[in-house]
């Protein structure tokens, strides 16, 4: 072999080796990384060290991706990220550039002998052009693919929801919002508390994925209660399925989780989507194209995480004037009601520690501007929104949420939001973390126990 391929051969795989080189890797070893704080899953946010600002550089460490907000562009692959840092050129079009990027994300020099002939530029150049078309048509299918999937599982939603009965001879969702509540299942009719959209399935398989498997198993079967989740416009995108069990604890069954024998699982699910969506509790109507609208007239929500907290506060207020003209709506979670945050209001846990002993880090009350709208919608017309408050979540966290919450309504049109927090007629509560929510409160008189109040 000639000194000049021995060199090529050098570079080959100097370049290869860069090319195994991860977004976080290659932000960790040029010390990007440690100004970064996490901003929830597997998202990090903070300062570029090569633009500066607070919170304009963003990698993800699950999709090996990084982004810049400061120069509008970013990459997925830890060669992109290096030349960034560096201030190369984007297209890194020259050999002494690109390789200048690779020594980067690798920590090393670039190899001696590294000059590029004209013929071997161009060659390197359509190498790269025909791998950035590969990664632009691997990124369409990736989408398409998810497209796919997003809509089966959306079928597969409607499909359950079409099995829904709104009579059944056994303890169906009417009992068990009515045991729930604390209530007779004929109050629930007569009070016109009764969501229209719910029905019972009969006998609703439950399955479960075990750790290190790839095949669902079915671990039982109840009835269960369902109800639409719909998008801004009123269509069907998911199901809210709640499995149900008379002599269970709050009428649900007890599953034992396979792989931690010790722990049970949860009863309630999701299918189909329901990010940016609601579940249409009271107040809604259907169209004639199908969809599920606010009835006229509503200028008024009340919403919250679950079915039945909702729900206690719609028993509370029926039959007043406040009741005719409020929509009653879920949000199934509380990262659908109150939306996502601003990194930067993010703020340590007064008490709460990570297993390494460090404070727990809690998002912050302030939304994130860019993701308003990917959170549960407002309805047409509404100019007040009540949050019932739960008040057996964890204090902090859930009082952030709450008033985070507060203010993105308010930024999507709102007049007015405010949390309701749980409180007895004796006084007990009405605060986060006070141990109980409404339907306790409910559950023990029907009747409002708390006047509308901004967190503050």
């Amino acid at each position: 072999m000639s000194d000049r391929e021995t060199i090529e051969a050098e570079i080959k795989a100097f370049i290869e080796a860069a090319q195994d080189v991860s977004v976080e890797q290659a932000a960790e070893r040029m010390g990007a990384r440690g100004g970064l704080r996490r901003a929830g899953g597997s998202e990090l946010v903070g300062p570029c060290l090569f633009c500066g600002g607070e919170d304009a550089f963003s990698i993800n460490t699950a999709k090996n991706a990084w982004n810049c907000r400061k120069v509008g562009y970013g990459g997925r692959d830890g060669i992109s990220l290096a030349a960034h840092i560096e201030g190369l050129p984007q297209n890194l079009d020259r050999r002494e550039d690109f390789l200048a990027a690779c020594g980067a994300a690798l920590g090393e020099a670039v190899p001696d002998g590294a000059e590029e002939s004209e013929e071997d530029r161009a060659a390197r150049q359509k190498k790269r052009a025909a791998a950035q078309q590969k990664a632009q048509r691997d990124a369409k299918k990736r989408e398409a693919d998810s497209n796919r999937y997003r809509e089966a599982s959306r079928n597969r939603a409607r499909e359950r929801l079409e099995a829904r009965r709104k009579v059944f001879d056994g303890f169906g969702f009417l009992q068990y919002l009515a045991l729930r509540l604390g209530c007779a299942p004929d109050d629930l009719i007569a009070m016109d508390v009764l969501p229209p959209f719910a029905g019972t399935i009969p006998d609703e398989p439950y399955f479960h994925t075990r750790k290190n498997r790839k095949v669902a198993e079915k671990l039982g079967a109840w009835a269960a209660m369902a109800l639409p989740v719909i998008d801004a416009g009123g269509a069907t995108i998911g199901a809210h399925i709640t499995w149900m069990d008379e002599t269970g604890q709050k009428g649900r069954p007890s599953i034992p989780n396979p792989d931690k024998p010790h722990e049970t699982l949860p009863t309630k699910k999701m299918m189909g989507s329901h990010k940016g969506a609601l579940i249409p509790l009271l107040g809604f109507v259907s169209g004639p194209d199908g969809t599920i609208a606010p009835r006229a007239g509503c200028d008024r929500l009340v919403t919250g995480e679950g079915i039945e907290n909702t729900l206690a506060l719609a028993l509370a207020e029926a039959g007043t004037a406040l009741f005719a003209r409020t929509l009653y709506a879920a949000a199934a979670t509380l990262g659908n009601l109150t939306g996502k945050a601003d990194p930067k209001s993010g703020f340590s846990h007064p008490t709460l520690k990570t297993p390494k002993g460090r404070p727990q880090r809690i998002a912050g009350p302030v939304p994130h501007p860019d993701f308003l709208h990917e959170a549960m919608p407002l309805p047409a017309g509404v100019t007040d929104v009540v949050q019932a408050g739960d008040g057996d979540s964890e204090a902090a966290m859930t009082l952030s949420a709450m008033m985070r919450g507060e203010t993105r309504w308010r930024l999507l049109g709102a007049q007015s939001a405010c949390t309701l927090w749980p409180q007895m007629p004796d006084g007990q509560g009405g605060f986060p973390g006070c141990g109980f929510d409404w339907c306790d409160v409910i559950g023990g008189a029907v009747a409002p126990a708390t006047e509308e109040k901004e967190t503050v």
